[in-house]
């Protein structure tokens, strides 16, 4: 919340710096693309290691603990009728990825590698919670539904040879079956126009991944095992900032 107030007062003050004024606008519509992170969040098992060290019950996650980054595009109808709503869908894409490297002689390292996509279309509604005419910024809230496809996981376990890189062994290779869940997300927002057109939207985010759809025989979502007993509830904090233009 401390980094949401720092960024509102950033995006108040780009938008009080150009113009205070409120725009009379032509169309309802608001088109943004952005920059969009994920964070795992409750020490999820996808933020283990992917190293595997004999401790009892240990899950072997993906290594994914620290923000994985990705894009997303977005269109927004802000009703004529009351402009305190808005009506929204996009896109976000996020390219998961880590690497784990450990020294096993002077000569040679292991390394594992582990990279996938999360893919998710969404709809979704914001009321404009208050407005700050001097600044021309808005403050808004409201939930998305997210329809998340989780694809093209892939791990790559080998053995590299530092003083002869074409000696490296790969040991194990393989892909994790996609996955499909529904999530849910509550988002909070503050979005100010640079000039007319074009304006800064920052945001974040508390997502649900599989609110419904869980399946335990899958195993733990984000991790490169597949044998885990159950499929634990997954939530991810989302960090948004992106650019929009509205005529």
């Amino acid at each position: 919340m401390k980094y949401f107030i720092l960024l509102l007062c950033f995006v108040g003050t780009l938008s009080a710096n150009k113009y205070r004024e409120i725009y009379k606008y032509e169309t309802n519509y608001m088109y943004s693309i952005g920059l969009s992170t994920q964070s795992f969040l409750f020490d999820h098992p996808a933020i283990n290691t992917m190293f595997f060290d004999n401790i009892e019950d240990y899950i072997e996650g993906g290594s994914f603990d620290g923000a994985q980054s990705g894009l997303d595009l977005r269109v927004t109808y802000i009703l004529p009728q009351n402009e305190k709503i808005y009506l929204t869908g996009g896109l976000d894409y996020t390219f998961l990825s880590s690497k784990e490297q450990y020294t096993i002689s002077n000569s040679s390292v292991t390394n594992y590698k582990h990279k996938i996509n999360l893919i998710s279309p969404y709809v979704g509604a914001y009321y404009r919670i208050f407005r700050i005419p001097l600044a021309n910024t808005n403050i808004y809230f409201g939930p998305e539904l997210k329809f998340n496809m989780i694809r093209n996981g892939e791990f790559q376990y080998e053995i590299q040879n530092i003083l002869d890189k074409n000696k490296t062994l790969i040991i194990d290779d393989y892909i994790k079956d996609d996955a499909f869940r529904v999530g849910g997300l509550l988002r909070l927002g503050a979005e100010g126009g640079l000039n007319k057109e074009i304006g800064i939207n920052v945001s974040v985010a508390l997502h649900w991944v599989n609110m419904i759809g869980s399946d335990d025989s899958y195993g733990e979502l984000f991790t490169i095992a597949g044998n885990e007993a159950s499929e634990v509830n997954l939530f991810l904090f989302n960090f948004n900032i992106s650019l929009f233009y509205r005529k």
